[in-house]
């Protein structure tokens, strides 16, 4: 069972981890996950036990514990292809949720190249700013 352990304290090594987890079964890895450009923990990390069961008595009797002076949180970690299909799920700000949010809409296609025809846009502006000028 591969378990998801958040809200860890910066300065917890896989081995602590390791060895808290265990007090409930045997423990095939523990991994704190590090920032690779400033080498500092993440704040998280998975163990992975090798039964169910003892996972599960791992997750009920750790989660909200307070370890290193901060409240675990202890849950089964996502399969890949869930975290996956989350990650492809278009976020807050990016299109089509722009003009939803407030964002100025911008033509395309067919109305774009007439905007274009019009001298619309920055080269219009520029195109009409030298062509009063003479």
């Amino acid at each position: 069972m591969n378990l998801y352990v958040g809200n860890l304290a910066y300065s917890v090594s896989a081995a602590e981890l390791k060895a808290e987890f265990e007090r409930f079964g045997e423990v095939l890895s523990a991994e704190v996950v590090i920032n690779r450009h400033t080498g500092r923990s993440r704040g998280y990390g998975f163990v992975k036990m090798t039964n169910r069961a003892e996972g599960s008595a791992a997750v009920k009797a750790l989660d909200g514990v307070v370890f290193h002076g901060r409240a675990l949180r202890v849950d089964e970690a996502r399969p890949d292809a869930e975290k996956r299909s989350r990650a492809a799920a278009p976020r807050r700000g990016h299109l089509p949720h722009q003009a939803a949010h407030g964002a100025r809409a911008r033509p395309h296609g067919a109305a774009a190249e007439t905007a274009s025809a019009r001298g619309g846009g920055l080269f219009g502006f520029v195109r009409r700013l030298f062509s009063r000028g003479g």
